[in-house]
C-alpha cells in the first residue's frame, strides 16, 4: 500500500511538472521536464518493487530499486541536459543490467521460468540498446526503461493476483496499456510525423491503472471480509470448543453448536433462555469464579464442576476474559469437556493409593533403588520392621551401607545379570538385620523407569523363619521315622517276649511242685514284664503309644524314670532324688516319664561343664479339691534373663545355636501340664540356676499295692471239651506253638492257622465246633481284621479276640479300636488270656489247684 501511495504520488509529480513544461522555456522548461520525466521513471521503478516477489527480503528489494533508479534516473537527467558524452550512458545501461543480475546471483537462491525469461530479456536488450547507444539513439532507451517498468509491472500485477476480477483485469491490461503507450509514441513520431495525438489520450491508461487499482484494493477488503467471517465461523461456529458471551449475573448471550451439545440443549434459544447459575453443581462456585475473573481479568484452563440440562454432572475447563462494553462487562469465553480427563485422574490416583497401600502394607518387603548406584528411594513398612530401622536411616543409603552386598563386585554382577536379563526371579540373599541377626531371603528385580531414573523394583520374601520350620520339619521327620522303626521292632520284640513268656508259663505249669524251678520261671517271667515294660517306654517316647490315663504313684514313677536319667546327663551331671509326696495321679505314665525326661534334658544343657540336678516330689493342699503333687526340678546351670523367662514356653524358641535345639522340649511340658489341668511356675536368676515347679492334681494316697495276675493251666481247662472250641491264627510260628500247646494243656480244643486265608478256610469247614477267634492283627495277604469282618458277613456264630504287638496307632489303622471286638495287647500273660477267653467263652470256673504264674 504505502508502495503504491509513493506511485501516484510520482505520478501526479509528473502531471503537474508536465503541465507547467508547456508555459515554461529555456532552462526553466529544461528543469520541469526532467522533474516530470525522473517522476515517471521513479514512480516505475516503485511500481515494479510493489509488486516485485523476487525477494522476501525489503532491504534487498529496495537495493534492486536503488540499482535500477539510480542509473536510470542519471541516464534521464543527461539525455534531458544534452550531456553529449556517450560513456556515461553506456555506464548506465551496463550498471543497471549488471547489478540487477549480481543482485539476484547473490541472494536468490532458486530461480523460476518467469524470472530466467525476463532476465534473458534484459540481457538481450541490454546488447541492443548499448549497441543503440553507439550510434547515436540515446533517446530509445528512455522509452524503452518505461515500457520495461509498467509492462513488466503488469505482468506481475496478474502473476501475483490471478483471478480474473475486475479490478485484477483492468489493472493488468492497464498497466500493460501504459507499457505501450511509449513504442507507439515513438514510432508514430518517427514514421508517421503528421498524425497528432493529444498528450491527454495518452494519459487514458493511468487512469485506467488508477481505477483498477482501487477495484483490487476494494476486492482485496471484500476477500479479507470473507476471511474474517470464515474465520469467525470457524472459530465460533465450527469451533469443536465450547464458545460463549456471558453478562456477570449468568445471562448467556450466545453461544455455539459446540456449547448446545456439550450442555445437552436441544436449541440456541433454549439455551439462551436458561441462567448460567443453574449449570452449576454447587451455585456457590459460580461466584467464586465471577470473583477471580474479576480480580484477574483473565483466567485460562478454570476447572470447575458443572451439569447438563438433564442433571448429569461433568467437569470443564474454561479459558475466559472479561471484556467491556458500552452497557456492561461481558465473558467472553471458551470451555472443553474434561470429564474423561478427570476420571483417568481420578482412576490413576486411585491405582497410586492401591499401589501404595499394596506397597506400604506388603508382607513382603519391597523397595526401589537407583539402579545406576542402588540408593534406596522408597522402601515400604516391611521393609523397615526386618531391618528394625527407621525411613530416614534408610532412603539415601546403599545396599552396601545396610548390609545386602558383601562387596561391590556381588553388586556389580547382580546389576549386570539384571541388565542383561531384564529381570531376576527368587535369589538366594543372606544378610543381617538392624541387631545384627543373620537372615536369609529369595530376591526378585525388575528394571523400571521411575520420574526419568532408571530403578530397580525390589520384592524379597523374608524365608529365615521357613528355613528353620524346614529344619524343625525335617528334625520331626526323623523322629516320625524313629518311632516308625521302634514301632517295627516293638512288634518283633513283642513275639519274641510272648513266645518266651508263653514257653515259661508251659515250664512253669510243669515244675510248679518243684519249688527251685519254679522260681527260676518266675524269674524269667518277671524279665519277659520288664521288656515289656521297657518295650511301652519306647513306644511312648516315639509318640507311638496311645495315651491311656490311669492312677500310679507319682514317688514311684520318679524313681522309675530315674534309670532313664543317668544315661541321659552324662557322668558329670550329679543326680539326687527325694520322693515325700506319697500321692496318686491320674494321666499317662508316659507323659508323666515325658515331663521329668524333658526337663531333666534342658537342665543338662544349661550345665555344659556338668552340675547337680535335684527333682523333689511333695504333697501340697488347701483343701479335698485343691490337693496336689508338687514335682520340682532344680538345676545349678547358666540360669535365664527376664526376655528369655517371658518366652520360655513358646513353641520352637531355643536359645541354643542353629543345629543344636528344636525349641519343643519345654512347650510339650507346658501343654502336658496344661492338659491335665495343672500349671508351671519357674524361678531362675543368670548364673544362678533354675528351679522348675510342676503342681499336679492328685487323685488320693499311694498305699494301694498291685495285685499280681494268677492262673493255673488247670483253672483254665477245667472240662476238657467246654462249650466250644478255638481257632488260633498267629503268624509267628514259636508263638502260635507255645500258645496252642498252653490251651491244649488247659484242655481247650484248639485249631491253628499261619495267616487269615488258611484261617478263613479252617472257620468255613469247622463252624459248629468253634466258638471263639483268636486272631493277630496285622499279617500278611489278609489281616486278622479283615478276617472277622469276613467271617462277620457270612453271620458265622464265632466270637472275636485280637491281639497285636504292634504300636495302637498301626491298630487303629485296621479299625480295631472301633470294630468293638476285645483287643490283648502283646506280650501276654497266658493268665490274662485265659481270663479273657474264659469271659468271652462263658466258661463256670473249674476247681482245680492254682499255679502261679508270672505276669
Amino acid at each position: 500500500m504505502r508502495y503504491w501511495i509513493t506511485a501516484w504520488v510520482l505520478v501526479l509529480i509528473h502531471f503537474i511538472a508536465q503541465l507547467a513544461s508547456g508555459n515554461l522555456a529555456g532552462i526553466a522548461r529544461k528543469f520541469v521536464v526532467s522533474v516530470s520525466t525522473s517522476a515517471l521513471e521513479l514512480a516505475g521503478v516503485v511500481l515494479l518493487l510493489s509488486l516485485s516477489i523476487t525477494f522476501e527480503d525489503r532491504k534487498i528489494n529496495r537495493c534492486l530499486g536503488a540499482i535500477i533508479a539510480v542509473p536510470l534516473l542519471i541516464y534521464v537527467n543527461c539525455l534531458v541536459w544534452e550531456v553529449s558524452a556517450h560513456w556515461i550512458y553506456l555506464l548506465c545501461v551496463v550498471a543497471t543490467t549488471a547489478g540487477s543480475l549480481l543482485l539476484y546471483i547473490l541472494f536468490l537462491r532458486r530461480l523460476s521460468v518467469f524470472l530466467l525469461l525476463i532476465t534473458g530479456w534484459c540481457v538481450f536488450t541490454a546488447v541492443w540498446l548499448i549497441r543503440d547507444v553507439q550510434t547515436g539513439g540515446a533517446v530509445l532507451i528512455l522509452h524503452y526503461s518505461l515500457t520495461g517498468l509498467y509492462g513488466i509491472s503488469g505482468l506481475l500485477f496478474w502473476r501475483i493476483y490471478r483471478r480474473f476480477s475486475a479490478g485484477v483485469i483492468v489493472s493488468s491490461f492497464g498497466l500493460l496499456a501504459w507499457a505501450a503507450v511509449f513504442p507507439t509514441a515513438t514510432f508514430l513520431a518517427t514514421h508517421y510525423p503528421a498524425i497528432v495525438i493529444h498528450r491527454e489520450l495518452w494519459n487514458i491508461p493511468k487512469f485506467f491503472v488508477a481505477i483498477g487499482m482501487l477495484l483490487t484494493l476494494m476486492e482485496d477488503q471484500s476477500i479479507g471480509a470473507r476471511a474474517l467471517a470464515f474465520n469467525y465461523k470457524s472459530l465460533f461456529e465450527l469451533n469443536l470448543a465450547a464458545v460463549y458471551r456471558i453478562t456477570l449475573d449468568g445471562r448467556l448471550l450466545d453461544c455455539n453448536p459446540a456449547f448446545l451439545r456439550m450442555f445437552g440443549f436441544a436449541s440456541r434459544s433454549e439455551a439462551l433462555a436458561t441462567n448460567a447459575q443453574d449449570l452449576y453443581v454447587l451455585p456457590e462456585r459460580r461466584q467464586q469464579y465471577v470473583r477471580d475473573l474479576c480480580e484477574r481479568g483473565c483466567v485460562n484452563n478454570y476447572e470447575i464442576e458443572q451439569r447438563k440440562r438433564d442433571g448429569t454432572p461433568f467437569w470443564i475447563s474454561e479459558s475466559a476474559a472479561l471484556i467491556d462494553t458500552a452497557e456492561s462487562p461481558v465473558i467472553l469465553g471458551t470451555a472443553v469437556d474434561i470429564t474423561p480427563k478427570k476420571e483417568a485422574e481420578s482412576a490413576f490416583r486411585r491405582s497410586e493409593e492401591r499401589f501404595s497401600t499394596v506397597f506400604r502394607r506388603s508382607p513382603i518387603v519391597c523397595a526401589i533403588l537407583r539402579l545406576e548406584d542402588g540408593v534406596f528411594l522408597d522402601v515400604n513398612d516391611t521393609f523397615l520392621k526386618i531391618m528394625h530401622k527407621s525411613k530416614d536411616e534408610v532412603l539415601g543409603k546403599t545396599g552396601l551401607d545396610l548390609g545386602f552386598w558383601k562387596d561391590r563386585e556381588q553388586r556389580n554382577d547382580f546389576v549386570r545379570r539384571l541388565r542383561l536379563h531384564g529381570s531376576i526371579q527368587n535369589l538366594p540373599v543372606t544378610f543381617r538385620d538392624g541387631k545384627g541377626k543373620q537372615r536369609e531371603g529369595l530376591y526378585s528385580a525388575d528394571c523400571a523407569d521411575v520420574g526419568g531414573v532408571e530403578c530397580v523394583i525390589g520384592m524379597m520374601t523374608d524365608v529365615t523363619d521357613y528355613k528353620a520350620l524346614e529344619e524343625h520339619l525335617r528334625r520331626t521327620q526323623k523322629l516320625e521315622a524313629i518311632g516308625g522303626l521302634a514301632a517295627g521292632i516293638a512288634h518283633d520284640f513283642n513275639n519274641i517276649l510272648g513266645i518266651i513268656q508263653g514257653f515259661g508259663e508251659l515250664v512253669a505249669l510243669k515244675v510248679r511242685d518243684l519249688p527251685k524251678t519254679a522260681k527260676h520261671t518266675q524269674n524269667i517271667l518277671e524279665t519277659v514284664s520288664r521288656g515289656s515294660e521297657l518295650t511301652r517306654r519306647l513306644l511312648t517316647f516315639s509318640s507311638n503309644q496311645p495315651l491311656q490315663k490311669t492312677r500310679f504313684n507319682a514317688d514311684e514313677a520318679v524313681l522309675k524314670t530315674a534309670g532313664l536319667l543317668v544315661p541321659l546327663l552324662g557322668e558329670d551331671v550329679i543326680l539326687s532324688i527325694v520322693t515325700e509326696s506319697r500321692q496318686m495321679v491320674e494321666m499317662d505314665p508316659g507323659q508323666f516319664e515325658q515331663l521329668i525326661v524333658n526337663l531333666a534334658v534342658n537342665a543338662r544343657d544349661a550345665m555344659p561343664r556338668g552340675g547337680q540336678l535335684h527333682i523333689r516330689t511333695s504333697f501340697e493342699s488347701n483343701g479335698p479339691s485343691q490337693a496336689v503333687v508338687r514335682l520340682a526340678v532344680s538345676d545349678t546351670g547358666c540360669g535365664m534373663d527376664e526376655v528369655t523367662k517371658r518366652r520360655l514356653f513358646e513353641p520352637f524358641f531355643t536359645t541354643k545355636g542353629v543345629g543344636k535345639g528344636t525349641g519343643l522340649g519345654l512347650a510339650t511340658v507346658y501343654g502336658i501340664v496344661r492338659q491335665i489341668g495343672g500349671n508351671i511356675t519357674v524361678e531362675s536368676q543368670e548364673g544362678a540356676g533354675s528351679t522348675f515347679t510342676l503342681h499336679i492334681p492328685s487323685v488320693g494316697g499311694g498305699n494301694e499295692k498291685p495285685v499280681p495276675e494268677q492262673a493255673s493251666a488247670t483253672e483254665a481247662g477245667a472240662g476238657l471239651i467246654g462249650p466250644g472250641g478255638i481257632l488260633l491264627v498267629e503268624d509267628e510260628v514259636a508263638l502260635r506253638n507255645a500258645v496252642y500247646e498252653f490251651l491244649v494243656e488247659c484242655g481247650y480244643n484248639v485249631r491253628v492257622a499261619g495267616n487269615g486265608k488258611e484261617a478263613l478256610a479252617i472257620a468255613r469247614t469247622f463252624t459248629d465246633e468253634i466258638k471263639l477267634v483268636i486272631t493277630d492283627v496285622v499279617m500278611p495277604e489278609m489281616s486278622g481284621f479283615d478276617l472277622v469282618q469276613e467271617l462277620k458277613r457270612e453271620a458265622r456264630p464265632f466270637e472275636y479276640l485280637f491281639v497285636s504287638g504292634y504300636a495302637d496307632d498301626t491298630i487303629l489303622q485296621y479299625g480295631v479300636k472301633t470294630s468293638g471286638v476285645p483287643f490283648l495287647q502283646k506280650p501276654y500273660s497266658f493268665a490274662k488270656l485265659v481270663a479273657m477267653i474264659r469271659e468271652l467263652m462263658n466258661s463256670e470256673k473249674p476247681e482245680t489247684p492254682a499255679a502261679k504264674v508270672g505276669n
